[in-house]
């Protein structure tokens, strides 16, 4: 195949409320076009992924999917993960841990992982836990505070891995935006669907990025080089789960 897909996703409530993104690679994983929307549920989502997009296993292999929920559990005491004690240890921002979580995060967050897994999974397919608000503050040093400029903030960091991926500073590195029309405003207006993209990309930069020195998947106990014995992860998603980090 020569052309490839990573799925976004941020869960959300209705009224537009979830964000889905799908960025378009070619083989050489150079970004080359997205696809924006805003939807109301679990379901509008794949049926975007689906019947709107028409991607589908046997046309476009799907790399992978990003998403703002949390794919694993843990045993202990306040149920807080190893990778939430170091995000807050390494950022000072506030990462809750899965106890103290409620709502679309939790429950549509899982669903469409399920749902995704058992519809695109594969041998290489990857599920990656990604929280853009804390994501945001990891690659720009500053706080989350959604407006219209952290859409050029993260435009251009696409383009930049691109002129990394052809190593280029001349070849034109912004891909191509898709979306509809009568939801410029929504998908402008909307935290979830930039939230989404992030998620998608967090997915290519992290795991195909050239100049990234090494690959740092959260979920891993790098003592053992195991995932840690104090996760659950539901067996549905076990062999795709990863969280890649910077």
């Amino acid at each position: 195949m020569n052309r490839f897909a990573i799925f976004g996703y941020d869960p959300g409530g209705m009224e537009y409320r979830n964000g889905a993104a799908v960025l378009i690679l070619c083989s050489k994983m150079r970004v080359q076009g997205m696809h924006l929307k805003a939807t109301q549920s679990v379901n509008e989502t794949l049926d975007f992924y689906r019947d709107t997009l028409k991607i589908y296993p046997d046309n476009i292999e799907v790399l992978g999917v990003g998403s703002d929920t949390c794919l694993s559990w843990a045993t202990i005491a306040g149920g807080s993960r190893p990778m939430d004690i170091y995000l807050r240890s390494r950022y000072g921002v506030n990462v809750q841990s899965p106890n103290s979580l409620q709502g679309a995060m939790l429950t549509q967050g899982m669903s469409m992982a399920i749902k995704v897994c058992e519809a695109y999974g594969n041998a290489t397919f990857i599920l990656n836990e990604s929280h853009p608000k804390v994501g945001y503050y990891a690659e720009f040093n500053k706080p989350y505070n959604y407006n219209l400029g952290m859409w050029w903030d993260l435009i251009g960091l696409i383009s930049k891995y691109n002129r990394n991926i052809i190593n280029s500073d001349y070849i034109e590195s912004i891909p191509n935006a898709f979306f509809d029309q009568n939801q410029f405003k929504i998908i402008y207006d909307n935290d979830h669907v930039w939230d989404a993209l992030f998620a998608a990309f967090t997915v290519v930069n992290y795991r195909f990025n050239p100049t990234k020195q090494r690959i740092n998947d959260l979920m891993i106990d790098t003592k053992t080089n195991s995932t840690y014995t104090d996760l659950v992860i539901p067996t549905d998603t076990k062999e795709y789960a990863h969280y890649y980090w910077i």
